[in-house]
């Protein structure tokens, strides 16, 4: 422990009132445990003084990831995980590749992990990351679970692979999303010991904040002092931003301004190694190998994430918020219906029958952040559906595709033309998917109260219309 001996001796004792709080259940376990944690190993590329190897390992059942296995020819015993953020390349961009290679030069056995649905298996059926990756995340939380919880699983894989190798006691790293990676690996498996976060953002991440939603923490919706003093172990904050010191480091904390890019630039390496105890000294080239893992293990992988086995834990309790903003354009007299999600031939299909259609439009966008919250996104559209039935006096919906999933909690009688009954259905911009439990049955239960065709519109108008009749005779 001589990092831990170094930092101490230069922090002041830690009073009673600073007192590393006691551990706290964050919902961070991925619920899908690896029982076979064995990894496929690719062919090591024997460099000077140490060899890279890639190889699979799986953060869920069958669900691999690439990583890139780092071993001194004289190995120190130390042992280092890298964990990298938004680089396009994952493990082999340089931002988690030069360190690497220049802890490996040291004597440092390091690992470096790809995020699901980065570099070698990258397809947009595993993305987490960005817009593509948007449906993913809602999928995950949808399952009772997140994207950070799986990112994390990958990383406990890759501290399988190391202790496996006899380290019991690793230090982690990353840059940018790999900081933050990093920073609830530590606070989340005891065989961390020290990290060192490079370009470090906020922690906990904000939703909205420049990078990837991904990375946030359910119940967590932006930095809280109170979740960066539970990092007990010693820690190394590098910032190229001035003035952007996190609240609540503990003492066992330091926090550096390092000017420059966003990146782990080689300033920044220089202060990890020397935090590790390693000797700096020259920072000399390093190769820029392309570390893709696609070979080993391939044909064991799961492709989707959809596949992974999730049973959520709760279910979906509609809970419309109202005051939601909403837009409305109405076309022909009579009873009013609300249309939404439908076309042209929807409204004129209303208004054909002798009622008033009444388009509802609404902003379907930005909820990660309502994921992060614990909110269900669907519960705002819902809430706005009410709105609108209410200031229109509407007597039923009319909703197309997937928009019956928030019109089923609107409050009102609804129809369904050409309904959705599976989340693979779903437009790319439908946030429903992220409903808790609703894909997994309890969807079918709540479709079944309204009546659905696949096409034609005829039924669902004189369903309407003598809903319509029902509501203007009274009882």
């Amino acid at each position: 422990m001589l990092i831990a001996t170094a930092l101490l001796a230069c922090t002041p004792e830690v009073t009673p009132e600073a007192a590393v709080p006691a551990p706290r259940d964050h919902g961070l376990a991925f619920p899908l445990v690896v029982s076979d944690p064995e990894p496929a190993y690719g062919t090591p590329l024997q460099l000077d003084g140490y060899r890279v190897t890639v190889l699979a390992l799986d953060a869920a059942p069958s669900f691999r990831v690439g990583a890139a296995l780092y071993e001194p020819d004289r190995p120190n015993g130390r042992a280092v995980l890298m964990a990298h953020g938004h680089f396009a390349a994952g493990k082999s961009a340089p931002e988690a590749q030069e360190l690497s290679h220049r802890l490996a030069r040291r004597g440092v056995t390091v690992i470096a992990v790809d995020n699901p649905g980065m570099e070698s298996w990258g397809g947009p059926e595993r993305a987490l990351h960005g817009l593509r990756g948007a449906v993913n995340r809602a999928w995950l939380a949808a399952a009772g679970t997140s994207a950070l919880s799986l990112q994390l699983a990958a990383l406990r894989s890759a501290l399988d692979v190391l202790e496996a190798r006899g380290f019991s006691s690793v230090s982690a790293t990353g840059a940018s999303g790999g900081a933050v990676l990093s920073f609830w690996l530590a606070l989340e498996d005891e065989r961390v010991e020290s990290v060192v976060l490079a370009a470090v953002p906020d922690v906990p991440r904000r939703p909205d904040e420049g990078g990837c939603s991904c990375k946030v923490s359910p119940g967590w919706p932006g930095p809280d002092p109170t979740v960066v003093a539970e990092l007990s172990v010693p820690s190394l904050w590098l910032s190229e931003r001035p003035d952007a010191e996190l609240e609540g480091l503990p003492a066992t904390a330091r926090w550096l301004h390092v000017p420059g890019p966003h990146s782990y630039t080689p300033a920044m390496q220089r202060e990890a190694l020397a935090f590790l105890g390693l000797e700096v000294g020259e920072l000399v080239p390093t190769p820029a190998l392309d570390l893709r893992s696609s070979g080993p293990g391939e044909a064991r992988f799961h492709r989707e994430l959809r596949d992974l086995p999730l049973v959520p834990a709760t279910t979906w309790t509609p809970a419309p918020s109202s005051g939601e903003a909403y837009e409305v354009a109405c076309e022909g007299d009579g009873a009013t219906v609300l249309v939404v999600g439908g076309d042209s031939e929807d409204v004129a299909a209303v208004v054909s029958g002798g009622l008033r259609a009444c388009s509802v439009t609404m902003d379907t966008s930005g909820y990660d952040a309502d994921l992060t919250r614990g909110q269900v996104f669907v519960d705002r559209v819902a809430g706005a559906m009410a709105d609108a039935a209410t200031a229109e006096g509407a007597v039923a919906i009319w909703a197309v595709a997937g928009w019956w999933v928030p019109a089923s909690a609107a409050g009102v009688p609804f129809v369904v033309r050409d309904p959705v009954a599976t989340a693979d259905e779903l437009a790319p911009e439908q946030a429903w998917v992220q409903v808790p439990g609703l894909w997994w049955g309890v969807g079918e239960e709540r479709l079944a109260h309204a009546l659905a065709t696949a096409d034609a519109r005829e039924p669902l108008l004189a369903a309407l219309s003598s809903l319509a009749r029902g509501v203007e005779h009274g009882p």
